[in-house]
């Protein structure tokens, strides 16, 4: 017999992290204004922990979480590398 537990179970889906385009913006911004150092290594660390204790807190699969981190930094380098050729465009 089925119960209506069994009728309501769901997969969390989140928000795909490297479609973040605010916190993808603010953490390239993040980097190149330290540039490197352990201040960058530091917030670094913990812009990425603080995302993946949200994904996982909203019950997302610790599989899916690293998956989500890895397309997370993937779109924080495309940034990084964008604002650097803005720079040489502006130079």
């Amino acid at each position: 017999m089925i119960s209506q537990l069994d009728l309501f179970k769901a997969e969390v889906v989140a928000f795909p992290a490297d479609r973040r385009r605010v916190e993808v913006i603010r953490a390239a911004k993040f980097l190149n204004v330290v540039r490197g150092g352990i201040y960058a290594e530091r917030g670094w660390k913990r812009i990425c922990r603080d995302m993946a204790r949200s994904l996982r807190d909203a019950g997302v699969e610790e599989i899916e979480v690293r998956r989500q981190i890895m397309a997370f930094q993937d779109a924080v380098q495309a940034e990084l590398n964008a604002m650097a050729v803005r720079r040489e465009i502006q130079a």
